[in-house]
């Protein structure tokens, strides 16, 4: 009998120890995920991702949103361990925003988001997303517009306009209701110039066109492309429609050095996610682009092609995106005048 009374507390004793121990364990393992008593199988609960993610871009293949997006995917892939899988939805921007929207957030499913571009679409159109509400990862860039010329047309800014204010010149631009477009329709305005329209999928079909000789002028945003297409002869620059200097054509003067007053709208490429992602999940891809964005790697591409990098967090990022909302609702007008 005192045998299995023995026994018996030593068993009592010793399960009391292991439930202490786990017990114990279980709080540590909780507290290092953020500090919260979260249950015990939160603690445990796979890792994300799991399979590969889907990168939508708004844009046609060659864009500067398609040649952002290919330069700093591998670095991306890189610290979440799986692939990223481009997917171009070219035409209206909103066609591949309006995917973006309507997928499921679960972090599976991203997208470039290129101000002012999403809220220009939004602002004008009959939109089915709202840009505020998406998840709002990062912005990797910040760039101006440039406007160019044919290397046989124009010698600079004053030949082209007085050309524009004696005839209707030919003008190459994004598609329309984009950022390009409306930045294009007050640049041409405050310039006093008649211009007509020609609207591509991206910068770089735009950029093209002219190189071909098939419009007078364009004005896209400054991108490897184009630095790529000044380099070789076959386009010139004219004037940077921003409101300062860019790298890639220090030499080029912006509208103030000229004279000019109109607003300029300045460019932003950012990744986003559909309304909902889990906030881990939000601060998991943060984490990864803003690490991609600040790899030695990546930064020699920037600097090789004259792009310049900036590091908007999530929440810098959204907060670019509600000034923009004021700044186009000034001038929107602009867009609907022209339909």
């Amino acid at each position: 009998m005192r045998r299995r009374s023995e026994t018996s507390r030593l068993i009592q004793k010793t399960s009391k120890r292991i439930s202490v121990f786990l017990t114990v364990t279980c709080f540590l393992m909780c507290s290092l995920c953020g500090g919260f008593l979260l249950p015990c199988e939160t603690v445990f609960a796979k890792d994300y991702p799991e399979k590969n993610i889907t990168y939508i871009i708004a844009f046609a293949v060659g864009g500067k949103g398609d040649l952002l997006a290919r330069a700093i995917v591998p670095y991306v892939q890189e610290r979440l361990g799986v692939s990223l899988l481009i997917e171009n939805y070219p035409g209206v921007i909103r066609i591949g925003l309006t995917k973006l929207w309507k997928s499921k957030p679960d972090g599976y499913t991203i997208g470039s988001f290129s101000l002012p571009s999403p809220v220009v679409t939004e602002l004008t159109t009959n939109a089915e997303y709202r840009s505020k509400e998406f998840s709002h990862l990062y912005a990797f860039n910040a760039s101006n517009m440039i406007l160019l010329g044919h290397p046989n047309g124009a010698k600079d800014m004053a030949e082209l306009v007085r050309s524009g204010k004696a005839k209707s010149l030919a003008g190459s631009t994004g598609s329309f209701g984009s950022g390009t477009h409306l930045a294009s329709l007050v640049m041409a305005k405050g310039l006093g110039i008649d211009v007509r329209w020609v609207h591509y999928n991206s910068g770089g079909e735009a950029s093209a066109a002219l190189a071909g000789g098939h419009v007078d002028f364009c004005t896209v945003s400054v991108s490897p492309q184009v630095v790529s297409l000044v380099k070789a002869g076959k386009l010139k620059p004219l004037m940077i429609v921003g409101d300062e200097k860019d790298t890639a054509f220090p030499e080029t003067p912006t509208p103030k050095e000229l004279g000019y007053t109109f607003k300029t709208f300045p460019l932003m490429e950012g990744v986003a996610a559909p309304k909902g992602l889990p906030p881990d999940r939000l601060s998991r891809l943060e984490k990864a682009f803003d690490g991609a964005a600040k790899d030695p790697r990546f930064k020699k591409w920037a600097n090789d092609t004259k792009t310049d990098i900036v590091h908007f967090s999530s929440k810098a990022f959204y907060q670019k995106i509600a000034e923009t909302y004021s700044e186009v609702e000034k001038y929107k007008g602009e867009l609907k005048s022209e339909k």
